[in-house]
Parts: structure tokens; sequence; C-alpha cells
């Protein structure tokens, strides 16, 4: 398992200022994270887990929306 250090940085949305993850690069294709799969983020204090969702549950995701109150417009239209 390779490690990556990255930075906390922040976007502007609904008026203010929030923190931001960004990930992006190859070696995202290179561990199975093509564009279009759908992930999941498992949350706890200190620690955030992404996994792809695989087979049948990444067909029942497919509509998948997150939860209202982390919902934001797309930067991408």
């Amino acid at each position: 398992m390779k490690t990556r250090r990255l930075t906390v940085s922040s976007i502007y949305s609904n008026e203010k200022y929030v923190p931001a993850i960004r990930l992006s690069g190859n070696w995202l294709v290179e561990n199975g994270f093509q564009t279009g799969r759908k992930i999941v983020v498992n949350e706890k204090p200190g620690s955030l887990t992404i996994r792809l969702i695989s087979g049948e549950d990444e067909r029942e995701a497919g509509g998948c929306e997150p939860e209202p109150s982390v919902k934001r417009k797309s930067l991408y239209k």
C-alpha cells in the first residue's frame, strides 16, 4: 500500500468556505477507480475510508444521491 500526503483545502459553497479534499491522477485508475464508478465514503473522527461499490451494489446505487445536508451544485454542466 502506498501512502499519499495531501492537504485539506477549501472551496466556496453556499456563501461560505468549506473544507475540500481533491483526489486526481492516473493512480486512481491503476487502483480501479475509473471515471463513472460509484464509491462509498465511510467516516469516523480523524479517518475517511473510500472504497468502490462493486457489481450488483453499483447498479443499485445508480441513482444514489448525497445526503441533503451535503448536496452541492455541480461545478460542471
